[in-house]
Formats: C-alpha cells, sequence, structure tokens
C-alpha cells in the first residue's frame, strides 16, 4: 500500500489531535504522599519531580491550568503554592492526615481565579498549635488572583455538614458546567449507621449549601474507604472496607437512584460464604464501562473487575500478596496505583491497570512498578480529582487508505462547534 505525504500528514494530524487537543490538562500535575510527585505530559508520558514539600500518609488534591502549569496543591490541611510554599493563609484548614480523601479542588465555573477546596475532617482533635475544628465537611475559597498568581486563601473552613466525616468524590452535572461535590455520612446525629449520599452543586452564584441527598439501602457500619464518581456521570462507586457497592447516579438532581451491592469475597462455595475480605482501592475506567476493585484478606488481595452495567459479573485482574493500594484514573486513561508495603514502609513507585481500550479488548491488564519517583515515596493515597475530567477523548475506529472515518468526541460539556483541519 502505497501513502502519499498527505496521507502521512493525515495521520500524523489526527494523531496529535487525539494526543492534544482534548486533553484535561487541569489533572497533569500529581503531588502525593512524601513529596512525590509526577506530571503527565501531552504525550502521555509521565515525569517524576523532586519538588514536592509535602508529607501525607493518605489523600491530597492538586489542580492545574488549562495548559498544565500547576496552580497549588494540598494535604487538606495546608495549601502549597506553585513554588511549594505555604500559600498566603494557607494553614490550619480543616481535615485530619488518617481521612483517605482529605480533599478536592472545584473551580468555579465561569471563573478563572476562584477555586473551592472542599475538605473531611473525622475527629474532633485541635490540631497542633491551632484551635480546635469540630468533624464534618468544609470548604474553603482561594483567589489565584492575588499575590502575582500565587493565590490566597480569602475564606477559611465554612462549615457545610457535621454528618460527613470521610469520603469525598466531585464530578459535573448534566448541564455541563456545575459540578457536583459527593460525601457520605449518617442520615442524622442519632443513626447508628452511614446511608446518606450528600451532593452539594456548585454553579457560577457558588456553593449551594444546601445538598441533594439520597439513601442507600442497607447502612454500613463504617465510613472507612473511598467514594468514587464514573467519569460520565452515571454511576457512584464505593468501598466500606467490608462491602462495596456501585450506584446509579442522577448528574441532573445529584442523587442516587438504584444501588447493587457486588461481592468482595474471596473464593467459590464454602470460602466465599466464610470469606471476610476487606475492600480498599477502587476505580472506574475512563469509558466508565468497567469499575475496579481491590479486596484483601489474610494477607491474600485481589483486583477484580466489574462491568458497572452487570455489577454481579466480575473477573479477576490480579491476585498477589501485595498490601492495600490507592486506585486514581489518569488522563492517560489508565489506572495508577501507590505500592506501600505495609502502614509504615512506604512504595518507591507506582502501579498501573491498563483497562480495555478497543471493542476487542475485554480485560484490564496489571503491570507492577511502572513509575519509579526518583527516590520520594507513595503511601496510602494519590491526588482526588473532578472525575470528569477524565471523560474527555476523542473516539474514532481503525482506518486504511480511501476509507472515510468517523470521530466523536466525548466529553462532559457541550459542543457547540468543531473544526477539523486537514
Amino acid at each position: 500500500m502505497q501513502f502519499s505525504l498527505k496521507n502521512i500528514f493525515i495521520y500524523f494530524f489526527i494523531f496529535l489531535l487525539q494526543q492534544h487537543i482534548f486533553a484535561q490538562e487541569e489533572t497533569s500535575n500529581w503531588y502525593f504522599g512524601n513529596r512525590a510527585a509526577i506530571k503527565f505530559n501531552p504525550n502521555n508520558s509521565v515525569l517524576a519531580f523532586e519538588d514536592n514539600h509535602m508529607n501525607t500518609k493518605f489523600g491530597s488534591a492538586s489542580i492545574s491550568s488549562k495548559t498544565g502549569e500547576l496552580l497549588f496543591y494540598t494535604n487538606g490541611s495546608i495549601v502549597y503554592n506553585k513554588n511549594h510554599n505555604q500559600m498566603e493563609n494557607g494553614g490550619f484548614l480543616a481535615s485530619d492526615p488518617d481521612v483517605i480523601q482529605t480533599s478536592i479542588i472545584v473551580p468555579k465555573p465561569n471563573n478563572s481565579n476562584i477555586y473551592y477546596l472542599f475538605t473531611v475532617k473525622n475527629s474532633n482533635v485541635p490540631p497542633v498549635l491551632g484551635t480546635l475544628i469540630p468533624s464534618g465537611l468544609y470548604y474553603s475559597i482561594i483567589d489565584m488572583s492575588l499575590n502575582n498568581g500565587l493565590g490566597s486563601v480569602v475564606q477559611k473552613n465554612i462549615y457545610l455538614n457535621p454528618l460527613v466525616k470521610e469520603k469525598l468524590t466531585a464530578v459535573h452535572a448534566s448541564d455541563g458546567e456545575s459540578i457536583w461535590v459527593i460525601s457520605f455520612g449518617k442520615k442524622d446525629e442519632t443513626s447508628t449507621g452511614f446511608n446518606t449520599i450528600y451532593s452539594y452543586k456548585v454553579s457560577r452564584n457558588g456553593v449551594d449549601d444546601s445538598p441533594a441527598t439520597s439513601e442507600i439501602p442497607n447502612p454500613a457500619l463504617t465510613n472507612k474507604g473511598v467514594l468514587k464518581a464514573s467519569p460520565n456521570g452515571k454511576y457512584l462507586a464505593m468501598s466500606n472496607f467490608s462491602n462495596a457497592l456501585i450506584s446509579n447516579f442522577d448528574a441532573e438532581i445529584g442523587k442516587i437512584t438504584s444501588t447493587s451491592f457486588f461481592s468482595t469475597k474471596h473464593g467459590e462455595g464454602m470460602d466465599a460464604i466464610f470469606s471476610k475480605a476487606n475492600v480498599y482501592g477502587l476505580a472506574f475506567s475512563q469509558d466508565s464501562k468497567y469499575v475496579y476493585a481491590e479486596t484483601i484478606e489474610k494477607g491474600k488481595n485481589i483486583i477484580f473487575q466489574l462491568q458497572t452495567d452487570k455489577p454481579d459479573s466480575r473477573e479477576y485482574i490480579l491476585t498477589s500478596s501485595n498490601y492495600q493500594s490507592y486506585f486514581q484514573l489518569a488522563k492517560d486513561g489508565n489506572i495508577y496505583m501507590t505500592t506501600s508495603k505495609d502502614d509504615t514502609n512506604p512504595g518507591d513507585s507506582l502501579s498501573v491497570i491498563i483497562p480495555p481500550k478497543n471493542k476487542t479488548e475485554t480485560i484490564g491488564t496489571y503491570t507492577k512498578n511502572v513509575v519509579d519517583l526518583k527516590g520520594k515515596k507513595s503511601r496510602l493515597g494519590l491526588p482526588n480529582f473532578i472525575q470528569s475530567y477524565f471523560r474527555t477523548r476523542i473516539l474514532t475506529e481503525k482506518g486504511c487508505l480511501n476509507t472515510n472515518l468517523s470521530f466523536e468526541v466525548d466529553t462532559y460539556a457541550p459542543i457547540t462547534s468543531a473544526t477539523w483541519d486537514f
């Protein structure tokens, strides 16, 4: 088959288009663990940095500009600017070091300067040298137009909900502009279990402090684990150590509409009946077709792949003796995992799950120690992001010369126009 220069140019252009134009650069920079930092480049290579000044055992959050420039990052208690110094008024935020998902950063729609930093606190213990901050869900307001672009926390620790002690995720609403910030907690102070999903809408008007609420059918006895929204905004997945679930989510009203608990047990038959596996790591694939769950029992770690529309189906990705891992989807469509050896021995790298990315693939693959952290350490958490940022991509089928190619843009926002320059 012969290719003309024009053919080669078109192929090369499409490749560049797929790699660059629709990438969500807000998630390019990850800051986490013991001073670990990585950057996802436009060509999907991953580069480790040594400039992180933060230590955190569990959760963190970071945010970049639309062009991929780091803006700031946090462990939930302290905010660091892009120069890796504490941001003005960026200390003593409402969070605790043992919260798994300590924080998440949400830009104010239609405003390039204002960001809302949501944080969760699970204890009533006062911080060192600080005043008592009750447990619950909070947010602070950051103005990036101040201090020559380094930002300042202009309002701090605005109290939203005393019933939430763990779990934070976010996803765009059905209008493609507003964002739901979602957490999980008790229905009221007298509740003995945890069963209520709280969804707070962030719009051009700011944070609506009256949440949409919905309930899972069987209350959880504990509230330890993670909460993730699917990139397409149609599902929530949650682990509570002893169980895990997938709920259908209505991104227009911010409520779950149905819930399915999926099996996390090890073994079959009698072994499964007596299994008491705990669930920790959890993440959706970029196309929202699959969810990946890590289950651990007696030193045995199994990672399952489940279909979001068939939660009772599960396939084995990996069986190992690995310690628990935190999972986070990245803009390259892969899911990255921490590699701690135990609570006190952090990992030197990140491992990866590569979900199916075309119609011929049906099962994800696992690769150990893919990203070297250059002497820095991953612990038990990775940065928390608005999950719909990972949805945007160009879909096309493989084609040959002189055949028609169809393109489809999958994104969270309405598309008013698209220009193809061949």
